[in-house]
């Protein structure tokens, strides 16, 4: 089963949410025979591909935190155990007993603020090093991007970044600073973080494997608790 959805493009084309719900996109005039058969030709990928996505998601929806689990801080597992309020104590990840979604805000506020402790702080560090200087360091919530370098050369890094271990965050952080003299992923851009950073490929992969944890976990929070 399928949504058709008809519009003033020109092409017929099939999109799968992020739920595994397909959408087949076709033009106005196109005929129910044509779309039939368009759908027919890549039954198996789209059945295979939904089935996926409708997996991740009732995976990702039903995600949740409780004594006993564990918590990612600075690349390593931390045993979770109930507490007055959340907070990471170097040992154990502390969080308030009660239904996940009521305490996941206070949780994902725990980790901004060991970013914003952790991230400026390094980021100064190894700019010194490298010899360049931000306009501002910030953590944000960005969920696609670990950092960013903008053209005034202000600093951003996502809250997640935090997950990593320390080596591949410096990664990330002298990724972004290197874009202050080369805002591009040219050939010098790479060989510049290929001097601080000899091995950073590894790194890439590290983060990967994060994104894919992430992708799995649901640290989404309602609109109006942003």
């Amino acid at each position: 089963m399928y949504e058709l959805i008809r519009s003033k493009r020109k092409t017929l084309a099939v999109l799968i949410t992020e739920q595994g719900n397909v959408q087949v996109r076709a033009p106005l005039r196109l005929s129910e025979k044509q779309i039939r058969e368009f759908v027919e030709k890549h039954r198996a990928f789209i059945s295979k591909t939904a089935q996926e996505r409708q997996s991740a998601w009732q995976e990702k929806a039903s995600f949740s935190v409780t004594q006993g689990d564990t918590l990612l801080v600075f690349g390593r597992e931390y045993p979770v155990r109930f507490a007055e309020k959340a907070q990471f104590t170097g040992e154990y990840f502390e969080i308030p007993k009660g239904d996940f979604e009521a305490v996941k805000g206070q949780i994902i506020k725990e980790y901004k603020r060991l970013a914003k402790e952790w991230l400026p702080k390094r980021t100064y560090e190894l700019a010194q090093e490298i010899g360049v200087e931000p306009l501002s360091v910030r953590v944000n919530s960005a969920k696609t991007r670990w950092g960013s370098c903008s053209g005034k050369n202000a600093l951003n890094f996502s809250w997640r970044l935090i997950l990593a271990d320390r080596d591949t965050i410096d990664y990330v952080i002298i990724h972004e600073l290197c874009h202050i003299r080369h805002h591009n992923h040219s050939i010098a851009f790479w060989k510049m973080v290929e001097g601080f950073v000899p091995h950073y490929q590894t790194f890439q992969q590290n983060l990967k494997h994060i994104s894919k944890r992430l992708q799995r976990e649901n640290w989404e929070r309602p609109a109006n608790k942003q």
